[in-house]
């Protein structure tokens, strides 16, 4: 006979493994969305296709936990739990071992795909049904809403627990969360009675491998920076999450140091010289702004000349992940500790703008090209004429142009377009040595064009193109604007064809 105390039992085992389940899920679901994202860089349509590889791996894990039977469904669980333990070690390895065959584009999503089924399949699908099937069941519709209703609450409670874990290791070792993570899925093996000896063995190869996870991550981003990349030699010397995107930092023998978000080079040692030099140092240094603002520049680099040059600088950086790797890799942080006339904050540029009641004589907007909606954002006619409103009589705004500026309708034509929109006058400086354009958009003219060559880089080649020859190269070109963002598609498609779907030599 079933007693009402041992239906209770059941039912609260039940529902303490669904919310050990959600947990489960969350810190499963972030772990690869964030590992695929940086494997295959992380434009917006990455973003996007690898999270709908995740739900329909979830779709899949459902399909199949419903035809399943008890026995099988607790093998499939076991099977799905002991593969994630090879997880990231064996992914990236494969990763950069696919990304060496022809069209791997389609092999590395396929890889991605059965990550999804086996990441989403076990916590959300296999484990359910296998409760379903063990649970005391009461025919009654009543009955079964209410227990309908209870393990949902728990699945979502425990979910919620689980992004709090998550961000409770934002800026850690990455080896910090994902021993959290063996640690949920050994507990959920044990709590539906998987058998011991299958417990014992995830046990014993979770534990192992979290004594070499810090060494086992190192050398397994290498690996993909060595084939995938095709950086030789390279040396990981940082890897964390932030809230964002992934931040590494990447030594390179005889090359120094580069900055990668994502997957994506974001800017290395040899290149912030120049960049700094014309997008900073050039306007401060013929301005000598009582105020300045720079949004963005989160490794700090431009910060100490530009104090030099201004009364007061302040620094608004989304992501502190990024200051983080600034502070330790590519400025002193000791000297600019020192700086009395700084100041740092980390928070968005829009919200910044929006608030901020100062004026400032020059605004740098140091962000990468707009591969990503949020990257777009600080692209757009909008965003330019907030920067507008925040500047005083005389002022400048500087954006680096991701490029050459030529006469057609890619990136750097639209982004000047954008700024023509808002500005008057707007102002070009090609550099050589840059390999990129600079633009100094003001109501009129802030510097002339001997001005700028003066300060040119001694061994640097520039061209200044005044607003009638700015104004010839864009007229084909398209204002980006909240509402015509394609561009960051359309990059971001050319990307993916041309380096993962194009056969060599295409």
């Amino acid at each position: 006979m079933i007693t009402s105390r041992r239906v209770a039992g059941v039912e609260r085992r039940a529902l303490a493994t669904l919310a050990l389940a959600g947990a489960s899920l969350a810190v499963g679901q972030f772990l690869l969305v964030r590992e695929f994202v940086s494997l295959l860089y992380g434009e917006e349509l990455v973003i996007v296709a690898v999270s709908a590889c995740f739900f329909l791996g979830l779709s899949v894990g459902y399909g199949v936990a419903a035809r399943l039977q008890p026995a099988r469904l607790q093998a499939a669980l076991a099977l799905c739990v002991g593969a994630q333990l090879l997880f990231p070690a064996a992914t990236r390895v494969g990763a950069a071992w696919l990304s060496e065959l022809a069209y791997a584009g389609g092999w590395l999503f396929l890889w991605l795909f059965g990550h999804a089924i086996v990441f989403a399949a076990a916590p959300a699908a296999l484990l359910p049904a296998l409760l379903d099937r063990r649970r005391l069941v009461d025919g009654s519709p009543a009955a079964r809403v209410a227990r309908l209703r209870s393990s949902y609450t728990a699945e979502l409670l425990g979910y919620l627990a689980g992004l709090a874990l998550v961000a409770a290791c934002f800026h850690r070792p990455p080896a910090t969360l994902l021993a959290l993570y063996w640690s949920l899925l050994v507990a959920l093996a044990w709590i539906v009675g998987a058998r011991r000896r299958w417990i014992a063995a995830l046990a014993v190869v979770a534990a192992v491998m979290t004594a070499w996870l810090p060494r086992l991550l190192t050398a397994t981003s290498e690996t993909v920076y060595a084939f995938k990349h095709g950086l030789d030699g390279a040396r990981l010397r940082m890897s964390i999450d932030s809230p964002y995107q992934r931040v590494e930092v990447v030594e390179r023998p005889g090359r120094g140091r580069a900055l990668y978000l994502d997957g994506l080079q974001n800017l290395n040692a040899s290149d912030l010289g120049a960049l700094n030099h014309y997008l900073s140092v050039v306007p401060a240094t013929l301005l000598r702004p009582a105020r300045a603002l720079i949004i963005g520049n989160g490794t700090l680099s431009a910060v100490e000349a530009l104090a030099r040059r201004s009364g007061h600088l302040t620094s608004v950086e989304l992501d502190p992940g990024v200051v983080l790797a600034g502070a330790r890799f590519f400025v002193d942080p000791r000297r600019l500790a020192k700086l009395a006339n700084w100041s740092l904050h980390v928070e968005d540029g829009k919200q910044f703008l929006a608030r901020a009641e100062q004026r400032f004589d020059l605004i740098i907007v140091d962000v990468p090209s707009p591969l990503t909606l949020q990257e777009g954002f600080l692209h757009t006619r909008e965003f330019y004429a907030q920067a507008h409103a925040r500047l005083a009589a005389g002022g400048v705004l500087s954006v680096q142009l991701s490029g050459p500026l030529r006469a057609n309708d890619r990136t750097p034509a639209r982004i000047v377009a954008s700024l023509r929109a808002v500005f008057p006058y707007v102002i070009v400086v090609e550099s050589a040595r840059a390999d990129r354009s600079f633009a100094y958009a003001a109501e009129r003219a802030p510097f002339t064009k001997a001005s700028l060559e003066e300060v040119a880089l001694v061994d640097d080649r520039i061209v200044v193109l005044e607003p009638a020859a700015v104004d010839r190269r864009v007229q084909a070109a398209r204002p980006l604007t909240l509402d015509a963002l394609d561009v960051v598609v359309r990059r971001g498609l050319e990307r993916i064809v041309g380096r993962y779907f194009a056969a060599e030599g295409d």
